[in-house]
């Protein structure tokens, strides 16, 4: 058993930069999530798919204070240069251009359709399956998942690649040509990890990533207070430290590639798919006492958005416990009578406390996030769908047809026939049947009525 690789992450950014101590221990777990923890899974009894340890973080502050920025682009380099180097230990891609493969398991935001179709085309050019979703300023992003902007549906797709669900969508084929494909696919099975970071997240957050069960999904890293105990000068004297951080990083990076690597040898020899994590019955009955908590909680009926937002704490200790045994390199070998060898890893105790008491430090402002979704109310009234679609039917000179309204709300109000009802019902709209030509079928049509 080595030093744990996270700590050793964990210590090098400590001694190169001042941000707060949450923000690097969740850069390092999720280093160690996006390397080494594709190659670990737990078999769950009640689950198609195994469990993965990939982490969702998002990380907030004012600007500036909080180092974010430098904390990030340390990982996005650290990334970097660990998937090189395992790459081309490996030589399993010749021909490949590996700068260009490691680009590709990223992306950073945008629409629905754009992030699906990267996705895809990246696991038909490079065979990949492992994915992150890196973005250092994500505020923009968020924003636009609200119900009607650009991002709208980015919010359930994550929810989907967050458990290693497949995803579809549907498309037209009015017009449709002989090569195009009438349906738009993320396989299951994906393992995707996400490490955002944005400005006070209260000011941007809204419950449109928290009813599609987005919010409670990530691990929402806030911090509003910082001590200059640990500050440090943003000018030192060259020579002041040992070496740089970019050399620090560069020899840790190779020690987890090399250690990628080994895996991988593992996996062959076995003919597995995944290294074993096996719980210590400790660690399981912790976890379930904290499922058990929470699940209490959101059952009564006077809930709050934090225990909503908490619901998914045992997962999230789980998947922390399991990244902190990953990160000891502390794999073993069992045989198996009748069946070829496993390799395996333990998940002990300590690992589980750890893990826990990095969330009770992070949960200390999720007030703050609950009181920023009940200050957005607006994104949950029944009054924006009626008045955003008597807006879109008056948009049309003609009013809009039955079709038309349905291609353009079907996906994001699924009760939208009770909604036109209750549109003609209050005299918003009127509703008839009639031709748009003297020879075609009758169509259904929505309108305007003429003011009195």
């Amino acid at each position: 058993m080595t030093e744990s690789l996270k700590k050793m992450y964990v210590d090098i950014l400590k001694r190169h930069i001042d941000s707060p101590d949450t923000f690097i221990e969740a850069c390092a777990y999720s280093i160690i999530s996006s390397t080494l923890g594709r190659q670990y899974s737990y078999l769950h009894p009640d689950t198609v798919y195994p469990f993965r340890p990939n982490v969702f973080f998002m990380l907030s502050c004012i600007p500036g204070r909080g180092r974010r920025s430098s904390v990030l682009n340390n990982w996005n380099y650290s990334y970097k240069k660990i998937l090189a180097s395992y790459y081309e230990k490996l030589a399993n891609k010749p021909g490949i251009n590996i700068e260009d493969l490691i680009d590709s398991t990223k992306f950073s935001g945008g629409s629905v359709q754009g992030v699906a179709d990267h996705i895809r085309e990246a696991i038909t050019t490079y065979g990949i399956n492992e994915f992150v979703n890196f973005n250092t300023e994500y505020s923009a992003t968020i924003k636009l998942m609200a119900p009607g902007k650009y991002s709208e549906g980015l919010g359930f797709l994550k929810c989907c690649m967050y458990y290693g669900e497949e995803w579809s969508e549907d498309l037209s084929q009015r017009k449709k040509k002989e090569e195009q494909k009438c349906r738009r696919k993320v396989p299951g099975g994906l393992y995707i990890n996400s490490l955002t970071g944005l400005q006070e997240i209260g000011k941007v957050l809204h419950s449109g990533i928290s009813d599609n069960g987005l919010l409670r999904r990530e691990i929402i890293v806030y911090e509003d207070e910082f001590s200059m105990d640990t500050w440090k000068p943003p000018l030192r004297p060259v020579g002041e430290m040992p070496y740089t951080i970019r050399e620090e990083l560069n020899t840790l990076s190779l020690a987890i590639a090399d250690r990628m690597v080994e895996n991988e040898r593992f996996l062959k020899e076995t003919h597995k798919d995944f290294i074993t994590i096996n719980l210590y019955p400790s660690v399981l009955d912790k976890i379930n006492a904290v499922a058990r908590l929470d699940d209490t909680k959101i059952s009564k009926r006077d809930r709050q958005n934090i225990d909503i937002i908490r619901q998914t704490r045992w997962e999230h200790i789980m998947k922390l416990a399991i990244l902190e045994a990953i990160s000891r390199c502390d794999v073993k070998r069992r045989e198996l009578v009748g069946f070829k060898p496993e390799y395996y890893i333990d998940v002990l105790p300590e690992d589980e406390v750890k893990a826990f008491n990095f969330l009770e430090r992070v949960h200390k402002f999720d007030k703050v996030i609950s009181d920023a979704l009940e200050e957005k109310k607006p994104y949950r009234t029944r009054t924006e769908p009626f008045d955003e679609i008597v807006d879109f039917i008056a948009s049309g000179q003609e009013g809009k047809t039955g079709t038309e309204v349905y291609n353009r709300f079907h996906k994001k109000y699924d009760d939208l026939t009770d909604l036109l009802l209750n549109l003609q019902r209050a005299g918003r709209i009127v509703y008839s049947e009639e031709r748009r030509s003297t020879t075609g079928p009758t169509t259904s049509v929505y309108r305007i009525p003429p003011k009195q």
